[in-house]
């Protein structure tokens, strides 16, 4: 079966796509996350209305560049067939994360395209 990685997978339209992903589609779905809790309940429920459904969650903040990095190791070499960029944020007034970046940037454009490129073996050999 394939097998997708949503950011942001546990609210709004990431938990959406999550649950036709991993309850329609029947891909194996991983949840990336900065807030596991929030991850667990939702996958929970995934599985409550898609028996079967294969769903998990994985820490994910890309508000700091040495988590996207420890993602994409952790998942080297693994069958990666669908990557969403579906997290986001919008920081009013300007902050900077610990590496120094703007905090909207980093999150909706910097630390999304470093996990692409940090991912992209994986996903050419899928």
């Amino acid at each position: 079966g394939r097998t997708a990685i949503v950011t942001g997978g546990n609210r709004g339209l990431g938990k959406e796509l999550s649950m036709l992903l991993a309850g329609e589609a029947k891909a194996r779905t991983i949840m990336a996350c900065r807030d596991r809790r929030s991850c667990e309940q939702t996958a929970a429920e995934i599985r409550s209305q898609y028996a079967g459904a294969d769903v998990t969650c994985a820490f994910l903040d890309l508000s700091d560049l040495s988590s996207v990095k420890k993602f994409a190791e952790e998942r080297r070499g693994a069958r990666i067939d669908l990557l969403v960029h579906n997290a986001g944020v919008m920081a009013v007034p300007d902050t900077k994360t610990r590496d120094g970046l703007e905090t909207t940037m980093q999150v909706n454009f910097f630390a999304p395209l470093l996990l692409s490129a940090l991912l992209a073996d994986s996903m050419k050999r899928s």
